[in-house]
């Protein structure tokens, strides 16, 4: 790779740090296990931090980004009519992300941003069933009308229904084994294509 073992060391460290993998001195790192709790938690910790980014973005939102928002559904529904799901995790992860850097907080967009990171390889491995890809399409486009009609009360009903559906899609991954075994059934079922 001719990369220095500084930077990896260094990203090693922070992976550590960040709780997702674990330091045995003069050993290694081994990938630190996340149990169904740690897994729940963390997708409701940031469907919360989520909500308060979206409310902070109905307020600061530039034409520019609503646009950009709009783009982003089109290319999501040319993807869902293409059925190329494999491209939706991109997709997904620019749309928050634009709703991150509308908020105008450099401390809110980096939490977002770490939590979006922690919850990925979960993300990537739902969104490319179709039903959940499609499901991820609409909650995008109800956000963003929520987000156009710049109505918090009426906005924030609408968000808590929005976020209550990948809960309950993660929970319908648990069975009698556990969320890991349901991963990898999508893992395997992915590959078979």
């Amino acid at each position: 790779m001719q990369v220095s073992r500084t930077p990896i060391r260094e990203a090693l460290h922070k992976l550590a740090l960040e709780g997702l993998l674990y330091s045995i001195p003069r050993a290694g790192y081994i990938v630190e296990e996340m149990s169904d709790y740690d897994i729940q938690d963390l997708f409701t910790t940031r469907m919360n931090i989520e909500q308060i980014a979206a409310r902070l973005a109905m307020e600061k939102i530039s034409e520019e980004e609503l646009k950009q928002l709009a783009l982003n559904i089109k290319k999501t529904d040319a993807v869902l009519e293409s059925g190329l799901t494999e491209k939706m995790a991109d997709l997904d992860m620019a749309f928050h992300g634009i709703i991150y850097k509308a908020t105008r907080s450099k401390t809110l967009y980096q939490i977002c941003q770490t939590l979006s990171d922690h919850t990925l390889k979960y993300r990537i491995a739902l969104i490319h069933l179709p039903e959940i890809a499609q499901k991820t399409r609409d909650g995008h486009s109800k956000i963003y009308e929520a987000i156009l009609s710049k109505e918090p009360s009426r906005w924030m009903r609408r968000f808590n229904r929005i976020c209550s559906w990948p809960k309950a899609t993660l929970r319908s991954c648990w069975n009698v084994n556990g969320m890991r075994t349901s991963f990898r059934k999508i893992r395997v079922a992915r590959k078979k294509r």
